[in-house]
């Protein structure tokens, strides 16, 4: 026989209540909700230009563009703003971007949405498709097939919600301003990143966007916004090209120098060091310029293109410098030259999420829709929205479309599955939820200060990571200029030297001591000080060069060449002019420095006197 539960003492009920309030406290409130008002309005909108956004959809699908190229997309997205009655302008240096813009009352905040429109290469709607249409189609367009990240459906939620966040500023009277912002190239170039800097996001308080994703099988929630953290990778690009010299592959190989070797070894030297990285870390990249190969031909050019990820932007820098080495490496001991791409518009930071609109919505989606949004986990891609996570408030949720397991995004499956009526149907939903957090945010001041307490305090605790663009050249300035005994980094001096466009410029000061008339070979500059301008493009002309920059002396018609050969910072300089270059005191290091003959191509090994 069962007994009756006895009730617990009252100093050990007293301290479980004593717990339980203080476990209360901890707990974040639930956000308050916007008006019915506001929410009839934001629906009734989104649900009247459903149809005129499903148009726009499918015009977008089934046209797919590259970044920067989006022409038909961005005529499509401002021929219907224009329709809802936004003010579209360009402010941008991007031809394909815009601002679409409204404003109601006087005073009062801004609230942004953001759209993407680019496609991915070579990515079809779905096989079958893809071979039907390989006949009529030209190589270029087979080429460009492929909206298979959903950017059509960011497109129109960002339409839609704009518009429903316009109407009910209208009808509820609401003062402010909302703006869409067009942000073209964010699969490869930075958009948004170009955009920043362009000052197009200025003047906006908190913004928001969403994302489609789906074909990772069942799964207990209908979207995802991770807060208190990164929701995203962090990601760096860059290119390299090598160069060698084309031969005979079988009467002659020894006459070339093969570049697809070089290319080859670095993507091998890549694959060896993922061994050694972090969970959360990727490295992954291409093989381009086989339209130049031949099988009976030594390959004169190759070419790699990378992303690097890592959890923050610091993190991913580094990890580009050390995939760098792999191919830099790799274009000493092949004896090819190489150029180098990188640029910080392809830095995409780490995404953030603003808790307490992430959090709202993620409530308001229940609320409204009985929609499941987890605040939890992070994805292993990237997205240039990163950037503007850390401008302003701002949050990015991810939604599910009902593609089948395998379908998952930068795949033809999701290309077909992100046409279907039913993707559509869902992106609307999420549209009305953007809306009413923009809703939310221009009429409840509690709410948008909280929102802002929480970015300032992010930003307080993390930084900027662009900031860490600056920092990371002026660790390459170190790495390429060397700080010895004889040498050492210092200011740029104020003598007026015609130096072309650089990434960035430093000076090096010599403690030697001379004159171009009595000991020519250490007069590099004016008063022992020598210009070094840095290209962007960083190219090897020997073996045992890793890198070189460019550097303008005094010596009558002579170009001089900085070039590190390893940690330990051996320099040589090697001029033009072969007379010139012979008047530098030489010392022999075998194995370190070493100087190729043009006419002959023998190597004469050489190491620079003040090194």
């Amino acid at each position: 026989m069962r007994t009756a539960p006895q009730a617990l003492p009252t100093d050990v009920r007293a301290l479980v209540n004593q717990t339980i309030d203080s476990l209360r406290e901890l707990m974040p409130p639930t956000p308050s909700f916007v008006s019915d008002e506001i929410k009839q309005a934001v629906f009734k909108e989104v649900d009247t230009i459903a149809s005129d956004m499903r148009t726009l959809n499918l015009a977008i699908h089934d046209n797919p563009e590259l970044g920067f190229e989006e022409f038909k997309a961005h005529a499509n997205l401002v021929a219907a703003l224009k329709k809802l009655g936004f003010t579209v302008t360009n402010p941008s240096s991007l031809q394909t971007a815009f601002v679409a813009t409204y404003t109601h009352g006087k005073g009062g905040r801004t609230f942004g949405f953001t759209s993407e429109f680019d496609a991915l290469k070579d990515v079809g709607h779905g096989e079958s498709s893809h071979h039907q249409r390989q006949e009529s189609l030209s190589q270029r367009e087979l080429w460009l097939i492929g909206t298979a990240c959903g950017h059509n459906l960011i497109a129109v939620v960002g339409v839609a919600a704009a518009a429903g966040l316009k109407a009910c500023m209208k009808a509820c009277n609401i003062a402010g301003t909302v703006k869409l912002i067009g942000s073209p190239a964010e699969e490869g170039g930075g958009g948004k990143v170009i955009l920043l800097n362009e000052g197009v996001y200025d003047g906006i308080d908190a913004c928001a966007m969403a994302h489609p994703e789906g074909g990772y099988g069942p799964e207990p929630f209908d979207g995802q916004c991770p807060v208190g953290g990164p929701a995203s990778l962090a990601r760096a690009a860059f290119e390299v090209e090598f160069n060698g010299k084309g031969a005979h592959a079988g009467a002659a190989p020894w006459m070339g120098i093969n570049a697809l070797d070089a290319a080859v070894q670095g993507y091998t030297a890549v694959s060896m060091l993922r061994q050694q990285l972090e969970p959360t870390m990727r490295v992954h990249g291409i093989i381009t310029g086989s339209e130049t190969w031949a099988p009976n031909i030594i390959p004169k050019y190759a070419k790699v293109i990378y992303n690097v990820r890592a959890l923050d932007v610091k993190a991913t820098l580094e990890l580009r410098k050390k995939v760098l080495t792999c191919f830099t490496s790799a274009a000493a001991s092949t004896g090819c030259t190489y150029e180098t791409t990188m640029k910080d518009e392809e830095v995409y930071a780490d995404l953030r999420n603003n808790s307490p609109l992430a959090e709202s919505y993620a409530d308001f989606m229940g609320d409204a829709f009985g929609d499941k949004i987890t605040l939890e986990g992070m994805t292993t891609a990237s997205t240039d929205f990163g950037n503007v996570c850390y401008k302003m408030p701002a949050f990015h949720p991810g939604f599910r479309i009902p593609a089948p397991l395998g379908s998952i995004n930068h795949t033809a499956g999701f290309t077909e599955y992100a046409g279907k009526p039913e993707a559509h149907r869902i992106a609307m939903k999420v549209a009305k939820g953007l809306a009413c957090m923009g809703a939310k945010f221009l009429t409840d001041d509690d709410f948008a200060k909280k929102v802002r307490k929480e970015f300032e305090k992010f930003k307080k605790e993390v930084g900027d990571p662009m900031d860490l663009l600056e920092e990371f050249e002026m660790g390459f300035q170190q790495d390429v200029t060397p700080t010895t005994a004889k040498g050492k980094v210092a200011p740029s001096s104020d003598h007026d030297f015609d130096v072309a466009d650089r990434l960035f410029e430093v000076a090096v000061v010599t403690d030697l001591e001379g004159t171009a008339s009595s000991r020519p070979e250490t007069d590099l500059s004016a008063a022992g000080k020598a210009e070094v301008s840095v290209p962007e493009t960083h190219a090897s002309t020997s073996r045992d060069i890793i890198a070189k920059i460019t550097v303008r002396t005094l010596l009558p018609n002579a170009n001089a060449g900085l070039k590190i050969v390893d940690e330990n910072s051996w320099i040589m300089w090697s001029l033009e002019d072969d007379a010139a270059a012979m008047s530098l005191t030489e010392q022999a290091a075998p194995g370190r420095i070493s100087r190729t003959d043009r006419a002959s191509g023998n190597r004469a090994p050489r190491r620079a006197c003040w090194g």
